[in-house]
């Protein structure tokens, strides 16, 4: 009995072992199977919410140049730059040209009658003439608007009669009623602007280049300003202005007024410069201006001429 008693232990010893390495087997499989399990399912949504992550945060960056641009990129955001360019070259322009501008220059910079609208509309730009455009958010200084006149007429247009006089310098600037001259029968209307219309080309010495603007030379903004129906006292004031900053030249004034002999406005300045042209006891503008202004004061007497006091010679004396 005990012998079959040991028997039984040990087969149940057995038994237990068998059971327990079966039981082994299937735990050790059934732990696989569920690491597995767990471990792809772990797996698949970490890696599905770093794919989710990352689309997100390319969603976000897309989203924030697009909004940097002004908006979200439509499909042809590479002509952003090209406007940017655009308009930075249109910026160097109005600053190398007075802040002025043609609707010409414009079309050649890429832009549309669109796009100058626009430009307008925000206050970018001003028109100023008929296809003459200005820098909107800056001061002009005067040379712009006689600059935007020149743009107006084109090529072979100049700044004539007291307009010229401002540009030289002989006269207050005033940008009312710009004076222009252009070899032409007809012109259009353009507000703003007082157009002379000639028959001829002026002689190439009656037109020069002052801070790149075109202008009558002194000589004939004279004849223009007395054709036009200035004084005689306004002519006086030119002549005299120039004198003081002497720039009157004398024998290009007298070879212009040959010129222009039996035209309008000549005989009068021959008769009102004659009292500045040099005579035998004149050393000086200044002298001659002096002159000038002693003519309308009656009451004062002749004085005597370059008297002689001493190491001193004076240019006018009275004794008494």
């Amino acid at each position: 009995m005990a012998l079959k008693s040991d028997s039984a232990g040990h087969a149940g010893c057995d038994g237990d072992r068998a059971a327990g390495q079966a039981g082994a087997r299937a735990a050790d499989e059934t732990g696989n199977r569920a690491t597995g399990q767990t471990g792809d399912r772990a797996t698949g949504e970490t890696g599905d919410r770093a794919t989710g992550a990352a689309g997100a945060a390319g969603d976000r960056a897309t989203g924030a140049a697009g909004h940097g641009a002004g908006g979200l990129l439509p499909p042809g955001a590479a002509e952003v730059p090209q406007r940017v360019q655009r308009d930075q070259r249109m910026t160097r322009v109005l600053r190398q040209n007075s802040g002025v501008i043609s609707l010409g220059g414009l079309h050649r910079l890429g832009f549309s009658r669109h796009d100058v609208a626009g430009f307008v509309a925000h206050g970018d730009l001003r028109r100023l003439h008929r296809g003459v455009y200005v820098d909107g958010r800056a001061p002009l200084k005067d040379d712009a608007y006689f600059k935007a006149a020149l743009l107006t007429l084109g090529t072979g247009a100049w700044l004539s009669g007291t307009t010229a006089a401002m540009v030289w310098g002989l006269t207050a600037a005033s940008v009312v009623g710009v004076e222009i001259s252009v070899v032409a029968s007809s012109t259009p209307k353009h507000p703003g602007l007082r157009i002379r219309r000639v028959s001829q080309p002026p002689h190439p010495s009656e037109i020069r280049i002052v801070r790149g603007l075109c202008v009558s030379s002194i000589s004939r903004l004279l004849i223009e300003t007395a054709a036009g129906g200035g004084t005689r006292e306004e002519l006086d004031q030119l002549i005299e202005a120039a004198v003081r900053r002497n720039r009157l030249d004398v024998p290009d004034l007298a070879a212009t007024l040959a010129r222009h002999h039996g035209r309008r406005g000549a005989g009068r300045v021959n008769a009102t410069v004659s009292a500045y042209l040099p005579r035998s006891d004149r050393k000086s503008g200044l002298e001659r201006s002096f002159d000038r202004w002693l003519t309308k004061h009656p009451g004062i007497p002749e004085p005597q001429r370059n008297v002689k006091l001493g190491p001193w010679e004076l240019d006018c004396y009275w004794p008494e």
